[in-house]
């Protein structure tokens, strides 16, 4: 890699691991791109994505595609999927002070991707940006599940001795 830094400046350790080889992508400007290549697990599993990248004084701001035909062509051969953009709209303290972003939608809301099996993945530094990219992270997502109904309680009534409380929604009555 002509652009690499030989084992980065941001250490081997990955919290859990530590990597015994490793490149960052350095000095990175508007406009360049790279393609990235690896095997998910099968079946295909949704993943959130975190970068660990840096900026030489302006905003990060990277486009991440899925390569769905012409890997290893041209540019103008390739077919890409738009994924997410790391777009924190700041740039960090310098190109070797390395922070983790999250990718997100257009909106800047978190995203999520669905990968599986040998998949071609492209970042492409917009204009008006730079960066280093030294490691993406993919983790395994699973959706919290919809939000309930709250329940509105439609009466109370009292008997004496029993009281009776009827509601309309999605709760479920946890103790009599």
């Amino acid at each position: 890699i002509s652009a690499g830094k030989e084992n980065g400046s941001a250490g081997s350790s990955r919290g859990l691991f530590d990597v015994t080889t490793w490149w960052t992508l350095g000095w990175n400007d508007g406009g360049e791109w790279y393609n990235y290549t690896r095997d998910f697990p099968a079946p295909a599993k949704d993943y959130a994505v975190y970068g660990h990248l840096s900026s030489g004084g302006a905003p990060i701001n990277i486009q991440v595609d899925q390569i769905v035909s012409g890997q290893g062509q041209s540019d103008a051969q390739q077919v890409k999927k738009v994924l997410g953009y790391f777009t924190p709209k700041r740039a960090t303290a310098g190109l070797d002070i390395l922070e983790i972003f999250p990718l997100t939608d257009i909106d800047g809301n978190p995203a999520t991707v669905n990968l599986g099996g040998n998949v071609t993945l492209r970042t492409t530094i917009l204009p008006g940006s730079n960066s280093d990219q030294d490691y993406f992270a993919f983790v395994p997502f699973t959706a919290p599940p919809p939000p309930t109904e709250k329940p509105k309680i439609s009466s109370v009534r009292s008997d004496g001795k029993n009281v009776t409380i009827e509601w309309t929604g999605t709760a479920t009555l946890q103790a009599a």
